[in-house]
């Protein structure tokens, strides 16, 4: 199939830089059916000059099999909706181009179709919730795996790879030359990802009712202390001239867990008149609650936090904080943007030893 072919079944513009690369003919060989492919597969391989054709996570589909993508993406839709009594976002399209090396789709994400600059997200097939966006724009996505080949142990002497940091933007080429592999999978590795929000809940938050078994305190005795009410328990507020719907509490009855409108989560301090973000949305703050509950439970550094206020665990709080915020930014990214936002406080508290006295 050629390209042009491509765009019009799919019904939307590619990347300005995939079709530059493409004008190169370095993707002769997507336009190749299977049958052809297989023949010259290791022509492809040992050609330099072929794109993507190297070690790094991402593996790209001919033309011809992303037809067939799409209707194996649109059915994890379906099943997602099924599931979690949520709906795709209609406003959005999503075509996949590549595969990842645990079968997740690489997908352009287009928001109503009419944009030539799609973002890179990656659409995981076993888990649920908004999927990572892996780049603002396919020159950051190249940048990711390029990073990636590093981690593969992809011979970044080798003429392949080096014809790969022409196609990058100059300020990402910098980032990557004149590092060594075991640098550029550090950078690989402690990325953090936004998350694009594809997903809309069916149900109001009103019908939602938090599940309470992943808040029972756990065997380090370090749970977050959250009470959660039954729906029927639920009741609204009206807080600086907006409507919230108080679900539950944080340590006392003072400060009030509650899901704005627009199903945002946030606490409401009584005692000061004050608001606080915590998450987009009730099963996200779940999410993230888990990881809290996995981090205390799993994390060998808080065997090692010394026994006594007197000893200097300084080291050890910080690592467990920073631990904590890395993962609860994989889940929400702009759950830090404010010092006094939910998860704000809770590493401050962390760092301060208030939560593992």
């Amino acid at each position: 199939m050629k390209f042009k072919e491509l765009e019009r079944k799919t019904g939307v513009t590619f990347p300005r830089k995939w079709q530059e690369i493409y004008q190169t003919g370095a993707m002769n060989w997507l336009e190749l059916s299977k049958k052809e492919f297989s023949a010259k597969r290791k022509g492809y391989i040992d050609d330099p000059d072929s794109f993507m054709m190297f070690n790094c996570d991402c593996e790209l589909f001919l033309f011809d099999e992303i037809s067939k993508q799409i209707q194996k993406l649109n059915r994890w839709i379906k099943e997602q909706e099924q599931d979690e009594e949520s709906t795709f976002d209609k406003q959005f399209t999503l075509i996949p181009f590549g595969q990842s090396a645990a079968g997740d789709l690489y997908c352009f994400l287009y928001k109503n179709k009419k944009t030539s600059a799609p973002k890179v997200i990656l659409y995981m097939h076993d888990e649920y919730g908004d999927p990572d966006i892996i780049g603002e724009n396919f020159e950051e996505f190249l940048y990711v795996q390029m990073l990636s080949s590093a981690a593969y142990e992809e011979d970044m002497q080798g003429q392949h790879w080096q014809n790969h940091l022409q196609w990058l933007l100059e300020s990402d080429r910098k980032k990557i030359e004149n590092k060594s592999a075991e640098e550029l999978t550090t950078i690989y590795d402690e990325l953090v990802y936004k998350q694009a929000p594809i997903w809309i809940p069916s149900a109001p938050h009103n019908q939602a009712e938090p599940n309470s078994s992943i808040f029972a305190r756990n065997n380090r005795e370090y749970a977050l202390k959250l009470k959660f009410y039954h729906a029927k328990d639920f009741r609204t507020i009206i807080f600086q001239n907006t409507k919230y719907q108080v679900i539950g509490e944080y340590e006392t009855e003072e400060q009030l867990v509650c899901v704005a409108e627009n199903q945002q989560l946030y606490l409401i301090t009584k005692y000061n008149n004050h608001i606080y973000y915590i998450a987009p949305n009730l099963k996200m703050f779940q999410q993230e609650i888990l990881s809290f509950e996995k981090l205390t439970k799993e994390s060998a550094l808080i065997d090692e936090i010394p026994p006594t206020a007197e000893e200097d665990a300084d080291d050890i709080l910080q690592e467990i904080s920073d631990t904590l915020k890395k993962d609860i930014l994989k889940i929400d990214s702009n759950a830090f943007d404010d010092a006094e936002n939910f998860w704000s406080e809770i590493c401050i508290e962390i760092e301060d030893r208030i939560i593992f006295m």
